[in-house]
């Protein structure tokens, strides 16, 4: 396993563990669109990407709950070498305190998770960098999925 220092939600540079094969197999849509499971819970403010939840997912866990979530994009994103048009990704939260922390996210060159990873990463619990989410935001739409409340 490797490791790789990215920015945090508040901009604190954290270690992440990068898996050098294959993620864990999170939930795909289609080149057509998103599988029946996935449900638009809102899209990014200049309307190029839109953003799902897919509630059988969901799961309680110990210290709260988690669940897939996935980006997908009209336009390419990212660097040259490493462009994508979607991620999907596993939240945890803990939803007493109204936080979230990405657990792991798998990109990917086409809509709707399709296509061969371009990049997978996991964060283990002990490195998670839990926040809160100003109202208004993809953040707060992601804890109403996950917890049911912003």
């Amino acid at each position: 396993m490797q490791v790789k220092f990215v920015a945090g939600a508040t901009g604190v540079i954290v270690a992440v563990a990068v898996s050098a094969g294959a993620a864990a197999a999170p939930p795909k849509g289609g080149a057509a669109g998103p599988s029946e499971n996935w449900q638009q819970i809102g899209h990014d403010d200049n309307g190029s990407c839109d953003h799902y939840f897919d509630p059988h997912t969901l799961t309680t866990t110990a210290d709260g709950k988690s669940a897939w979530f996935m980006r997908s994009c009209a336009k390419l994103l990212g660097k040259p070498g490493h462009q994508f048009r979607s991620s999907v990704f596993a939240v945890s939260f803990h939803c007493e305190d109204h936080t979230s922390a990405i657990m792991q996210m798998v990109t990917y060159p086409k809509a709707f998770g399709t296509g061969m990873p371009v990049d997978s990463s996991s964060t283990p619990p002990a490195m998670r960098e839990y926040s809160g989410s100003p109202p208004g935001t993809m953040g707060e739409a992601w804890q109403i999925a996950g917890c049911g409340h912003p």
